[in-house]
């Protein structure tokens, strides 16, 4: 796990001129509390590396005074409870749509998540804070419409996306960041929709797709048609648990399990070493999958799920992109079970560009970057 920050310049494309990533400790069993510490330490570490190594490289004299226009912090897993949902309103007489309906209607459900089953399933019980409320699309009697207020209809359905943190944490985070540097406003955002917002405008316009984003413990899943951000979902197995178990199974160190993330790795190994770490891998990679399957069948209500999957995980691991490549995991022996694209220096550079000591952008980077360059443009937009 890793934090990350990066220094942009809002062009066309967007340009990052500076990134810092500072890696967590692996945790063979993982502590909420230590995880925890371990991101403040982080973040506070890439802070300071950013001021004293990065902002001195910018040539404007506001910027290297920790001046900054805007701050984004994207959150992927576990940092962030997300969820979307669709709210119906229905009624035998015809009635006028109005921003205050609406409004009402999705402050009530989101008041509703925060205080709900979702965080009793998640085992949260501090307060909550809100950072993410969008409503991505209306329908008026089962059509979809860019102009609703002021027409009449008998059922209004609107699709919510809704995503909040821990206030401390959010408190804490944002203390960390003003300590280093200082801008006019600071936005929180979860990575599910930045992900979302990037695919849909540079790879996916007008198509149906699915969003997996392995985070090291958790695996997040959207499912978008037509364009709009439809449902959401997620299972607790991610990178570091198949980490774990190679490590269980091969009696071997943390480290060198993570290796074998890298299938070219895997390649270089020699004889009965080769055949037990492809098993045991075979074994991990088995389990995400099943945990996968059983995942998206809330998505099934929508009729079958399309082929076209976006992945977002760390760019050195490509045993996700092989796993869902493979049909027979996913009942479609003898095809591949998805087209996946999966998101990598290659595929972001022509949408945000990486200058000056930027060698390799991070993808999760080059994603946040595009959305909090979208936000700027249009803040209203998702």
């Amino acid at each position: 796990m890793t934090v990350g920050l990066a220094l942009a310049m809002e062009h066309r494309p967007p340009v990052v001129v500076y990134q810092v990533q500072k890696t967590l400790p692996f945790q063979e069993k993982v502590r909420s509390e230590v995880l925890e510490k371990n991101v403040f330490e982080a973040l506070t570490g890439a802070c300071d590396t950013l001021v004293r190594d990065g902002l001195p490289h910018i040539t404007s004299r506001r910027i290297q005074k920790g001046l900054i226009d805007e701050i984004h912090i994207v959150y992927a897993s576990p940092w962030h409870l997300s969820q979307a949902k669709t709210l119906t309103i229905t009624n035998d007489t015809p009635f006028v749509v109005t921003e205050k309906l609406v409004q009402e209607s999705v402050s009530k459900e989101t008041q509703n998540m925060v205080t709900s089953s979702v965080l009793a399933e998640a085992r949260v019980t501090s307060e909550m804070s809100v950072i993410e409320e969008r409503v991505t699309n209306i329908a008026l009697n089962g059509y979809d419409i860019d102009t609703p207020f002021g027409k009449k209809t008998q059922k209004l359905t609107m699709t919510l996306f809704v995503s909040a943190l821990e206030k401390q944490f959010r408190e804490k985070i944002e203390e960390i960041v003003n300590r280093f540097v200082h801008a006019k406003d600071i936005s929180h955002h979860s990575l599910p929709l930045a992900f979302f917002s990037t695919v849909r405008d540079a790879f996916a316009v007008g198509k149906d797709f699915l969003l997996i984003c392995a985070g090291e413990e958790i695996t997040d899943i959207a499912y978008a048609r037509g364009e709009i951000l439809r449902d959401t979902a997620s299972f607790p197995w991610g990178r570091a648990h198949i980490i774990r178990s190679l490590a269980k199974d091969l009696s071997c160190l943390p480290e060198e399990a993570e290796s074998l993330l890298n299938t070219q790795h895997l390649e270089t190994l020699r004889g009965d070493i080769k055949e037990e770490s492809r098993q045991a891998l075979e074994k991990a990679c088995s389990t995400w999958a099943g945990y996968l399957r059983e995942t998206v069948k809330v998505f099934s209500g929508s009729g079958a799920l399309p082929r076209a999957l976006f992945l977002i995980t760390d760019e050195e691991s490509d045993v996700f992109k092989k796993t869902l490549e493979r049909g027979e995991l996913f009942g479609k022996s003898g095809s591949s079970a998805f087209d996946v694209t999966a998101m990598n220096k290659h595929i972001l550079a022509p949408f945000c560009k990486a200058a000056g000591a930027v060698k390799k952008l991070d993808p999760r980077i080059a994603v946040a970057t595009l959305y909090a360059q979208t936000l700027s443009a249009d803040p209203k937009k998702d």
